[in-house]
């Protein structure tokens, strides 16, 4: 008779004596029967576990890859008028345009990649995002108006 006249806190008592009490840190009544939750995992922010959410970054950098593709076109563009009119006529010529167009954004990726290492070991400064785009599209830049200019 003694199980019967017991409370039930006193049915749910595990093996170790602690007690369900229906109240937990996740809500009024908590499934009993369900695998214990790290409250890191629960959270949203992956730092307080060590990880890098390296989306941010990379939607940062696609963000900044429609600006880069936008110039480039504009300076291409220019500088085949002005210095090789001629020249966009030929097919060779506008092959060796997107070949260059792919190419350049081939090497963009090495943008968002040194961001997220350096975000990840602690050794990166926001402003130095900025930095290595004006960079890149400098270089970028300089090197296809050679390519345009000495063009055979």
């Amino acid at each position: 008779m003694s199980e019967e006249s017991s409370t039930p806190d006193q049915n749910l008592q595990g093996e170790s004596g602690s007690s369900f009490t229906g109240k937990t840190s996740g809500g009024p009544l908590a499934n009993p029967y369900a695998s214990p939750i790290n409250e890191a995992v629960k959270t949203k922010s992956r730092k307080l576990q060590g990880y890098f959410d390296f989306g941010v970054v990379i939607r940062r950098w696609e963000k900044l890859r429609l600006y880069y593709n936008g110039i480039l076109v504009v300076i291409v563009l220019a500088a085949s008028l002005i210095l090789c009119p001629q020249k966009l006529l030929s097919i060779e010529y506008c092959a060796a345009l997107i070949l260059g167009g792919i190419v350049s954004n081939v090497c963009f990726f090495a943008g968002p990649a040194l961001e997220g290492y350096g975000t990840y070991f602690k050794i990166w400064n926001p402003v130095m995002s900025y930095m290595l785009f004006a960079a890149g599209l400098l270089l970028t830049a300089i090197g296809a108006i050679l390519n345009i200019a000495f063009f055979p």
